[in-house]
Order: structure tokens, then sequence, then C-alpha cells
């Protein structure tokens, strides 16, 4: 069940579930919130929730900087793409 609260200037949803960690996050209105509460009860109910908080505090810097650590070495080239890489983070 979706508690739905004031907090400050903004709405806060909480949604509790037997099983799950508490869910929250905060909306400018009201209605946002209520919205975003029916999807993620839906999708919990399905079994379909995935929790997206880690991907949105994901800055474009660290997926950049995982991908040349992780895909790049494995490619043909790798070296020379490095390199301009290095060179472009320098400005």
């Amino acid at each position: 069940m979706a508690a739905i609260r004031i907090h400050g200037k903004k709405w806060q949803v909480r949604i509790s579930r037997k099983g799950h960690k508490s869910i929250i996050k905060s909306f400018i209105t009201k209605q946002d919130a209520e919205r975003w509460a029916r999807q993620v009860e839906v999708e919990l109910d399905k079994g379909i929730y995935l929790n997206q908080n880690l991907a949105e505090r994901t800055t474009f810097k660290e997926l950049i900087e995982r991908y040349m650590g992780e895909v790049t070495p494995t490619m043909r080239g790798a070296k020379p793409d490095l390199i301009s890489c290095v060179e472009l983070s320098s400005y």
C-alpha cells in the first residue's frame, strides 16, 4: 500500500510491501506521486519491478569511464582509442 504525504514543499510516496525494502520517492505534484505509486504497485504485483535508484544516480562520466575500463580493452584497436580518450579528458 502506498502512503502519500506532503514533505516540505514536495509530495513523498512510501510503498511498503512484505518481502521488499520500502520504496520512497518525492514529487512536485500530488498527481505525479499518485501516478508513480500506482505504476510501481502494479509492477510489484506482476513481479517485474526493478529499482532504478542506482541508475538515476549514475552520471554520464561514470558510464564512459566504466565503458573505457571494461569494453574498450576487449576491442581491436583499443590502445589508440584509450589514448585519444585520455587526451580529451584533460580538457
